[in-house]
Order: structure tokens, then C-alpha cells, then sequence
């Protein structure tokens, strides 16, 4: 069974996403979207009164369960009637901490592709979720679908991937894109995010890195291109609304354009990344 996990906190950001992992189940067949919700409540809430002496009861508990669980029914049957396939949607709410819920839902349901709905700059309506993105793509252990709230999903006919070449060993993870993109292959927009290694994508056909590349990428069609601005997110965001891409894929760890990056340069350009998906391999 094919999975999509989806947290939700019922934001206009983590919303869009529950809507693109509809449109995606239909049209890449995935089986099963679980919506997860979280209800967590630290245990001095519950003992210390705040200081304007209010307490959280059990019967507060409740009511908010409540409230969240009806949230989820609504938001599961916008689903079901976008959905065109026989898919199931299911909700889960959690009383851990969020990252340990989302961890714990990951290894109950197995999917095969978490989606997170990311903040917009300047929004009003932001996603709690969303502000938790760069550390829950770092420790969620399978591959994260960075949804942008103003992105509406298309069928991925192109896909940019940029990424440090350095090491053809980077190329490896992209046979991951067959388990998650179901289908045919995108075509493959190879952008070198290292300007010091240009010569490992020379343009002679005959240099063993094209060799290389040719082998690791049998069934994709594809073309190698250097980013040529000096800022990396800049660039790769450039080049990618120049382009006629539907998605936008990091490569895992040292191999990822995202690696070598401060946490502020990271969420300042999921901010700027209005329109395009950001898959993020693992």
C-alpha cells in the first residue's frame, strides 16, 4: 500500500497541502493519505494555574479533542470528493510532543512520502507546522514534500534536481524518485550547485563523469546544466522559475544544495519558493 502522511493544524498552508496530496493520490495512485493532528498538553498546564489563574481540565481536554476531531472530518471529506480514485483517508490525533507524534505516525502507517504545507513570507494565516519545517525535514526519516501555500499540485513532466556533483555517488538517491513518483519518469533538469566542480559536467560525451551519469540514469531523460549566480537558493529558484519545472528535488545530506546552508538561508528561501513543490529525498 501506497502512503501519503499528511500533519495538519488545519492553517490555509497545511490545508493547500491535505488538497495537493488528494490531487497527487489521483493522479500517481496512492493508496492511503493519513491526516495527523496534534493535541499536545504539557503536564504543568494541567497542575499550575497560568498567571491569570486559569487551569486546563480534563473536561478542556475533551472539548478541544472534539473540536480538532470534527476539524478532521470536514477537512477528510473535502478530500474524499476531490479524490477520484478509491482511496482511503483516514485522521489520527496525537497527545505527544509534535515532532515525537509525527516520528511515531511514521512508523505506525509506513508512507511513502510525508507532505508539510510551508509558510509564505509575510502571511497572515501561518502554519505552526510550517514554522517546524527545516527541523522536520532534518529528522523525519523518509522523503518530505515541501508544499507551498500558493502551489496547486501538477502531473511532474520536469523536475529540477540541484545538488553539489562532486561525487556521482549523488546521483544514487534519484532511483528513490520510482518508489514515490509512480509511472513514468519526469524528465531531469541536473543543475551542478557547485561552481568549483563545473569539469565533472563537462560538455565532452565522452568524459567519464558524462559515462557515469549515463549508467546511474538509464530510463531518465535528462541534461546537465551550472548554476552560474554566486547565491545558491537565488540561483536554484531562478532558474527554476525560468524553467518549465513542476518540482524542485534536494538531494540527501552533503550531496543536497540545502546542505551547506545556514537554518535562516533555508527558511528565508522556503518563504521566497512561492510556487514550485520541494521534494526532499532521504
Amino acid at each position: 500500500m501506497k502512503t501519503l502522511l499528511v500533519p495538519v493544524d488545519f492553517s490555509v498552508p497545511s490545508d493547500n497541502a491535505a488538497l495537493f496530496a488528494a490531487d497527487l493520490a489521483n493522479d500517481r495512485q496512492y493508496d492511503d493519505i493519513v491526516l495527523a493532528a496534534n493535541l499536545y498538553v504539557p503536564i504543568f498546564e494541567q497542575i499550575i494555574p497560568s498567571p491569570d489563574l486559569l487551569q486546563i481540565t480534563a473536561t478542556d481536554i475533551q472539548q478541544k479533542k472534539k473540536q480538532i476531531r470534527d476539524q478532521l472530518q470536514a477537512l477528510k471529506e473535502e478530500i474524499l470528493n476531490r479524490l477520484s480514485r478509491n482511496s482511503t483517508v483516514r485522521f489520527v490525533i496525537s497527545d505527544l510532543p509534535f515532532v515525537r507524534a509525527i516520528l511515531q505516525q511514521i512508523r505506525e502507517v509506513s508512507p511513502s512520502l510525508v507532505l508539510i504545507g510551508s509558510n509564505s513570507l509575510g502571511a497572515t494565516d501561518s502554519s505552526t507546522i510550517g514554522l517546524q519545517l527545516i527541523e522536520l525535514a532534518k529528522v523525519i526519516p523518509v522523503p518530505v514534500l515541501v508544499v507551498p501555500p500558493k502551489s496547486s499540485y501538477l502531473p511532474v513532466a520536469t523536475a529540477l534536481v540541484a545538488g553539489d556533483f562532486t561525487s556521482l555517488t549523488c546521483i544514487d538517491p534519484l532511483k528513490l524518485l520510482g518508489k514515490i513518483i509512480h509511472g513514468p519518469h519526469p524528465r531531469l533538469l541536473l543543475l551542478d550547485a557547485n561552481a568549483a566542480h563545473r569539469s565533472l559536467t563537462a560538455a565532452d560525451p565522452s568524459s567519464p563523469a558524462k559515462a557515469a551519469l549515463s549508467e546511474l540514469l538509464k530510463g531518465f531523460d535528462y541534461q546537465l546544466y551550472h548554476l552560474e549566480d554566486k547565491d545558491i537558493l537565488q540561483g536554484v529558484l531562478k532558474f527554476a522559475d525560468d524553467n518549465p519545472v513542476q518540482l524542485i528535488i534536494a538531494l540527501p545530506g552533503r550531496h543536497s544544495f540545502l546542505y551547506h546552508l545556514r537554518h535562516q538561508n533555508i527558511q528565508h528561501a522556503v518563504w521566497l519558493n512561492a510556487q514550485k513543490p520541494v521534494l526532499i529525498l532521504k
